[in-house]
């Protein structure tokens, strides 16, 4: 579903399940493609074009003994950390505002390097 509201002082993102970006979401999600890349950027677009932060729940890459032991949801999940990654950069470079995961501890340290590369790269433009 598209968002049609733009930011006002009440909404100021738009929250999505990954089912926008992956027909079935996760658990059906198979092969990252140029297709579904594009759906991302678009919907990240169409939200920033209205002022809107976007958020995508909860992306997560786990074997089944790892969902069990943590308590985390199979619903969420891609089946490997290598299919998450590949998520977590897509949205990353799409423009994602917000990017839920349970494992949050690997997602932040990505986003830290990530960030590390963009300003040295940066720096080394200058």
């Amino acid at each position: 579903m598209i968002e049609s509201a733009v930011a006002d002082n009440y909404r100021r993102w738009w929250n999505n399940s990954w089912v926008v970006v992956e027909s079935g979401g996760s658990g059906q999600a198979g092969a990252w493609t140029a297709a579904k890349n594009a759906r991302l950027q678009q919907l990240v677009a169409h939200a920033h074009q209205n002022h809107l932060w976007i958020r995508f729940y909860t992306l997560d890459g786990a074997a089944p003994a790892e969902l069990s032991s943590h308590g985390w949801f199979r619903s969420y999940n891609f089946g490997s950390r290598l299919a998450v990654q590949t998520r977590w950069i897509a949205a990353a470079r799409a423009g994602v505002d917000y990017i839920a995961s349970d494992q949050y501890e690997d997602l932040g340290a990505y986003l830290k390097a990530r960030a590390l590369v963009s300003a040295n790269r940066q720096g080394s433009s200058q």
